[in-house]
């Protein structure tokens, strides 16, 4: 029995290696980026709702690091952030970004 082949799961091949942002760590993969801070551990971002996360300024952004992967919904998937929440409807494409 081999290895398991990584780059066949989820996250894809890697497309950087780890990177020191402010207040974590940041790796980078063909499909999602996963996210790291002492407070809030790993976490993978990806698809419409990383697109909104990075053009909102990412970790630096109000929302902060994600503290759960993206899970899904009655009406499409969500990810949460340590101040909000980001959700995107399968149904409409729209994509929610709630702040607490």
């Amino acid at each position: 029995m081999g290895r398991p082949r990584l780059e066949r799961g989820f996250l894809g091949y890697p497309t950087s290696d780890e990177l020191t942002i402010t207040g974590g760590r940041l790796s980078t993969f063909q499909a999602a980026y996963v996210y790291w801070s002492p407070a809030t551990g790993a976490h993978e971002v990806h698809g419409a709702i990383l697109g909104t996360y990075l053009r909102l300024g990412a970790s630096n952004s109000r929302l902060g690091f994600p503290v759960s992967d993206e899970s899904p919904t009655s009406t499409g998937r969500y990810s949460n952030f340590q101040h909000g929440r980001i959700a995107w409807n399968s149904t409409t494409a729209a994509i929610t970004v709630t702040y607490w």
